[in-house]
This record gives structure tokens, C-alpha cells and sequence, in this order.
């Protein structure tokens, strides 16, 4: 079996030596560490998608195109749609040349991308 530790000073004891720490030849600090070498490569946030709620109308809306990214007016263009025919075939054929009886296509004017449309049914 082992020796029992040495005993503990009695408290109000005399204080130890000055001079006695840090000990011969060892430093009061321990030495500074490196830091860690950087990751590479470095981390990026992922990309933000941005959901826009448009409510395409028969009127030009401003909108930032998802094709070009550009805040841009749209471009009505109107196209023959089933509402058309419809109005064209039971009512009047003069549907096919009044606009209000037609689809509304929004286009972007920079790139030609659809955007959105309103249907008249």
C-alpha cells in the first residue's frame, strides 16, 4: 500500500514562501496555443428564394421576372382562349377581334418570359 498523503496546513497557518511558485524552470503560463487552420471552403448561407403573389389582371403590373431578375413593368399581350370561343361560337363572332373577350398574357419586355396570365373563364 501507498504512504498517506502529506497532511494539509492548519487554516491562519503561516503563508507559503514567496518566490516558491511557479517552480525552477517551469514558466508562470502555459505557452499559447496555435489556432485552428481555416476550413476550406469557407461556408456560404444558401440561396433565398423570393415567392412573389401577383394577381395578373387585364392592366401592366410591376414585377421582378424570374428569368432575367430584372424589376421590370409587364407586357400585355392578349391570345384566344377558350372564353373566346365560347363568346364567338353561342353569341357574336366579333369575340375574336375584341381583346376583352380574350386571355391576358403578362410578358416580361426585356426577355420575352411569360410571367402570368388571366383567363377570361
Amino acid at each position: 500500500m501507498a504512504a498517506p498523503p502529506p497532511p494539509y496546513a492548519e487554516k491562519g497557518g503561516p503563508p507559503p514562501p514567496p518566490g516558491d511558485y511557479p517552480p525552477q524552470g517551469q514558466p508562470a503560463y502555459p505557452p499559447p496555443q496555435q489556432a485552428y487552420p481555416p476550413q476550406y471552403p469557407p461556408q456560404q448561407a444558401p440561396g433565398v428564394v423570393v415567392v412573389q403573389n401577383i394577381h395578373y389582371d387585364r392592366y401592366p403590373v410591376q414585377v421582378n421576372c424570374p428569368n432575367c431578375r430584372q424589376l421590370v413593368q409587364s407586357r400585355v399581350d392578349y391570345e384566344t382562349g377558350t372564353g373566346t370561343w365560347l363568346i364567338g361560337c353561342f353569341i357574336c363572332i366579333c369575340a375574336f377581334c375584341i381583346d376583352a373577350c380574350k386571355d391576358a398574357v403578362h410578358v416580361c419586355p426585356s426577355c420575352a418570359h411569360i410571367l402570368g396570365r388571366k383567363n377570361l373563364i
